[in-house]
């Protein structure tokens, strides 16, 4: 009887989801959300064993995106940590607020990645599948899915990202980005397996280079020292020319005004050409002279 409504529910869901894809990342991302977490809930209802995990089938239109999901004791979590899906969860970790069972739902968009997170991407782009961590309080269905956060007590959950390939020049540029509840993006270096790391808030995570026309800031950093140095010459090299101009051009004027005052002409010696003054300004006078 209920999956008339449940048709319903989902054809509402996906018809504003097809809107928000096109429009804004948050809501597309909330609303992902409502529908995957629905998805979990009702399919954990009908696998209550505790520790297996199970893949949970989603609407054609969510072609290539997988969910899986477990239920675990809190008090199992605490002792054992959890590892499934590429997500590792260290022990001593508890949910908080505190639940006895929690539902962990795993999450990877695989190639539909690029299609719901493109526009928080402006500068960087997409080398591996977008994968998330969701933690439900399980304890009891009827009361509907309430999510819940996890306290690693200062430790990290490791998410293992694996099975894509880059070129050898961005394999140095590679970097661990999560998206958080408000559309904002984080990014951190990877560890030496290329995997991330976060702590027990909804986000989600994946592995991104720098786009292309995108230049690294460093790189702006070297460019502007060397156009600076560059500068730098050009204005000395400049202040240079117009010193020896200068200069130059009073030397010029120095030789015409000493041309413009006196008039020599010139007499041949021997065999040189010498000047010769047509006037002696001071007359010689002997010493013996009557």
């Amino acid at each position: 009887m209920e999956s008339k409504p449940t048709f319903f529910f989902f054809f509402s869901i996906l018809h504003i989801l097809s809107l928000a894809v096109a429009s804004d990342h948050n809501s597309t991302t909330q609303l992902l959300d409502v529908l995957l977490q629905d998805r979990a809930f009702r399919a954990a209802q009908h696998r209550p064993m505790t520790g297996e995990l199970f893949n949970i089938s989603l609407p054609s239109i969510l072609a290539g995106v997988r969910v899986s999901v477990v239920r675990l004791r809190s008090n199992t979590l605490w002792r054992e940590g959890a590892n499934f899906c590429d997500f590792v969860i260290p022990r001593r970790t508890l949910p908080f607020p505190y639940v006895r069972r929690i539902l962990i739902s795993f999450q990877d968009f695989g190639n539909r990645s690029s299609e719901f997170f493109k526009l928080n991407l402006t500068d960087f782009m997409l080398v591996s599948s977008v994968v998330s961590l969701r933690t439900y309080d399980a304890t009891n269905f009827s009361n509907g899915p309430t999510k819940v956060g996890l306290d690693t007590m200062t430790q990290k959950i490791m998410v293992r990202l694996s099975g894509f390939k880059v070129s050898e020049d961005n394999n140095k540029k590679i970097k661990c980005a999560k998206f958080g509840s408000k559309g904002n993006i984080d990014l951190s270096d990877v560890g030496s397996g290329r995997e991330c790391y976060g702590d027990g808030k909804d986000g989600y995570f994946c592995l991104v280079v720098p786009s292309k026309g995108t230049v690294d800031s460093g790189l702006w950093v070297v460019v502007g020292l060397v156009i600076g140095f560059a500068g730098l010459l050009l204005f000395g090299f400049c202040g240079l020319m117009v010193v020896w101009i200068v200069k130059v051009k009073k030397i010029h004027e120095m030789e015409k005004e000493a041309d413009d005052g006196l008039v020599l002409r010139t007499v041949w010696i021997g065999g040189s050409k010498m000047p010769s003054a047509v006037n002696i300004r001071t007359h010689p006078i002997l010493e013996n002279a009557p």
